[in-house]
């Protein structure tokens, strides 16, 4: 979770000037994290995030580069109305420090529970 919560303007992605706009633009902003989770405690990280002007949030960069993921397995999944999650695994496994990465899935407002219940049945967990 980002240090400071966004706010509706800070994610108004029509205005050049929010908070959002402005770290999306700089490919090395990395937004402070607010806590720290006890990355030792997993050995399956599954974690969500919106796909923004075409991209993963750069919070989420923070939250990747920060950890150590070796011998975890990470399953991303996204949620955007067109854009597929192919970039931002990639992105987000070259940041990462180690992990072994199954293929993450794109869920949109048309993504239903049985969906989401299939992917993960088919992951074989």
């Amino acid at each position: 979770m980002p240090a400071e919560l966004y706010s509706d303007a800070d994610l108004d992605w029509m205005d050049g000037k929010s908070s959002s706009t402005l770290e999306m633009k700089d490919e090395k902003s990395r937004p402070a994290m607010k806590n720290r989770i006890d990355a030792k405690s997993y050995d399956i990280v599954f974690f969500g995030f919106p796909i923004w002007w075409g991209k993963e949030p750069r919070s989420l960069d923070t939250f990747v580069e920060s950890y150590d993921f070796g011998g975890k397995t990470m399953i991303p999944f996204a949620t955007s109305v067109g854009s597929g999650i192919g970039t931002e695994q990639a992105n987000l496994q070259a940041l990462a420090n180690g992990g072994t990465w199954l293929e993450g899935r794109r869920m949109n407002g048309s993504t239903s529970e049985s969906d989401v219940s299939d992917w993960i049945s088919s992951l074989g967990f």
